[in-house]
């Protein structure tokens, strides 16, 4: 668009809207479910998935990391938790191997995740991989340690994997397993002590409110 002479604008032409190539019932799926032992259950909607590896394809070859914005349930005495959605933190300092915020870019997060989502707490955290798997590193249960809840969720994603996404709930990130679906979550036996690679660092001065 452009003035025309001060009184308006006219158009120049229009840009083709995105278009997929998707079933209407792909298109229309519903949510990943992702279970604990105790029962403890995480539903998560495909379409969030879907644009968490969408922000990771992206971002790369750096890393991402954002909040996880949802509602925290009960039923007949079992708490559960519905993920609404994820709000990026734009501001975070990312890398190839990691991806550290601050607590001004948190603190500027959640109050999007408020405006975005205003029925909706902040559940936890999830940040991008590139091509280094969906386990948690050592630093990853470390930052995991700073959400306090039973119910915190981290989260971790790699668009180039094909398991896509790992679950991990609670201070002593506890994997969760993928119910129904034909793609398995990694087993999870080890800490990966590797050399630094696909690990959120937190800053001594960033303080979680949960």
């Amino acid at each position: 668009m452009e003035a025309a002479e001060g009184v308006g604008f006219k158009a120049l032409g229009t840009v083709a809207e995105p278009l997929h190539a998707v079933s209407p019932e792909m298109a229309r799926s519903g949510y990943l479910v992702f279970r604990a032992p105790d029962d403890f259950e995480a539903a998560i909607p495909d379409i969030v998935v879907e644009r968490a590896l969408a922000w990771g394809r992206q971002a790369a070859p750096n890393e991402w990391h954002g909040l996880i914005v949802g509602k925290l349930c009960e039923h007949a005495g079992r708490k559960h938790v519905v993920v609404l959605g994820v709000v990026p933190d734009t501001e975070a300092a990312a890398k190839p191997n990691y991806v550290e915020t601050t607590v001004a870019s948190e603190f500027r997060t959640r109050l999007s995740a408020k405006l975005l989502y205003p029925d909706g707490i902040v559940l936890g955290w999830i940040h991008g991989h590139v091509r280094h798997g969906v386990r948690f590193s050592s630093t990853d249960r470390t930052t995991q340690r700073t959400w306090t809840q039973p119910h915190s969720l981290g989260i971790v994603v790699d668009p180039w994997n094909k398991a896509r996404l790992s679950v991990y709930r609670g201070p002593d990130a506890q994997l969760l397993t993928l119910i129904g679906d034909k793609v398995s979550p990694p087993l999870d036996t080890s800490v990966d002590d590797r050399p630094p690679c696909g690990r959120f660092r937190v800053r001594e001065s960033l303080r979680r409110v949960n």
